[in-house]
């Protein structure tokens, strides 16, 4: 164990002892949960415990915890020595600095939220229903959203045959929101032209209603047709779904964690894009 073992030892992040809780030599399933609900938060929602398996140090186990977010379920390893008396939580090294913990531990699980859930509507679409691959785009009104917009739709026009994008509203602030109003007035066959006016004006556009009100009326838009009912009810569901802050791109029901793009939603739809 030697060096190696000096490695582990010296970047463990928690030691538990259970002596109180050993019985006849084998640890109850409650000492291991105790440990797992101090180092990951007593509200943490944990969906599965995975058989203890060899570790990289001799005389310890390896436990795969996986616990939810709300970006997706993740894997983190937990260690258990032999004797079943001590715990750590923690990363191990080999000598030569190789990440012996991350190497094993696994890959976070992405979110999926059935489309269904989703309530998309048909306002906010871009393309044709039948597409295979669906994308949905929670944006927030940002320049950051706006960005993803436009790479999503270059995607978009070189895979008219393969894609339609839904649109919904995940606003952060009060000006999220004014800006989200505004290109709710859009809603339809011109709702491009509305993320086009959006990418247009300054990112702090959007302070109070009714400036973007004026703006709006500066441009010619029937207010008649601003739906802010829309963004609320995009809000509260969101809060039902427990999404976290935007924006967020959804392919095919499935949280894209992956960069570039093309190649998350090529990975996550099995379906090659120009």
């Amino acid at each position: 164990m030697k060096r190696f073992l000096l490695t582990a030892v010296c970047i463990i992040l928690m030691v538990f002892l259970y002596s109180d809780m050993l019985c006849a030599g084998e640890v109850k399933d409650e000492a291991l949960m105790s440990v797992v609900k101090k180092v990951l938060g007593e509200k943490t929602e944990i969906i599965k415990v995975e058989p203890p398996e060899e570790s990289p140090v001799s005389n310890w186990k390896q436990i795969r915890i996986w616990y939810r977010t709300s970006v997706g379920d993740i894997p983190v390893l937990f260690y258990k020595s032999d004797d079943g008396k001590l715990y750590f939580a923690g990363t191990i090294f080999n000598p030569e600095g190789e990440n012996l913990t991350r190497k094993t531990v696994g890959e976070m699980i992405p979110r999926k939220i059935p489309i269904e859930d989703m309530k998309l509507n048909d306002e906010y679409r871009i393309g044709k229903t039948e597409a295979p691959v669906k994308i949905v785009f929670w944006l927030d009104g940002t320049n950051v959203s706006l960005a993803i917009w436009k790479e999503l739709y270059e995607i978009y026009t070189k895979n008219s045959d393969r894609i339609v994008i839904f649109l919904k509203f995940l606003p952060a602030t009060t000006r999220d929101i004014n800006r989200l109003f505004a290109l709710s007035c859009y809603k339809g066959d011109n709702i491009e032209k509305g993320l086009t006016v959006l990418s247009d004006v300054s990112p702090l556009w959007g302070e109070n209603r009714e400036g973007v009100i004026d703006f709006l009326k500066s441009q010619g838009v029937d207010l008649e047709r601003c739906e802010e009912r829309d963004v609320k009810a995009d809000m509260e569901l969101a809060s039902t779904l427990k999404l976290p802050r935007g924006p967020l791109v959804f392919v095919n029901g499935i949280l894209l964690l992956t960069s570039p793009i093309k190649d998350g939603i090529s990975q996550l739809s099995g379906v090659e894009l120009k």
